[in-house]
């Protein structure tokens, strides 16, 4: 069911401010029919529209982490962080990030700080 929502999601977009059409559209690219390379241009303009979003920072930020690109995800999931600083999820993939880029002490930091923070999220536990 989920599939035909985000289809019918995707139709209806145009109806949507464009911050949701964004999300929608990246959304449907990335789950629906897993064009990356389309998603990528999305969240691309997404971020040149709304810089100072923090969701379009975080969710860029999973993005290239997915595709591996974790130097760009660092710096899209720090900029996510900065501008809303209690989002669990965005730590524990900054933590994620930082353990595939070897950098070890900075992901026990990410996930010390989202624990100051009173932020849980499972996945941060696994970092550790």
């Amino acid at each position: 069911m989920a599939a035909s929502y985000h289809k019918r999601a995707f139709e209806l977009r145009d109806r949507a401010t464009e911050r949701e059409r964004f999300i929608i559209t990246t959304i449907y690219y990335d789950t629906f029919t897993g064009e990356l390379d389309k998603s990528t241009e999305v969240y691309e303009l997404f971020l040149q529209a709304y810089p100072r979003d923090a969701y379009a920072n975080m969710t860029l930020g999973s993005h290239w982490m997915i595709l591996g690109q974790y130097v760009k995800a660092a710096a899209a999931t720090l900029e996510g962080i900065h501008l809303e600083p209690n989002v669990g999820v965005a730590y524990s993939n900054l933590g994620q990030i930082y353990v595939a880029l070897n950098r070890f002490d900075e992901a026990k930091a990410t996930t010390d700080e989202a624990s100051r923070r009173n932020l849980d999220a499972y996945p941060l536990h696994l970092n550790l």
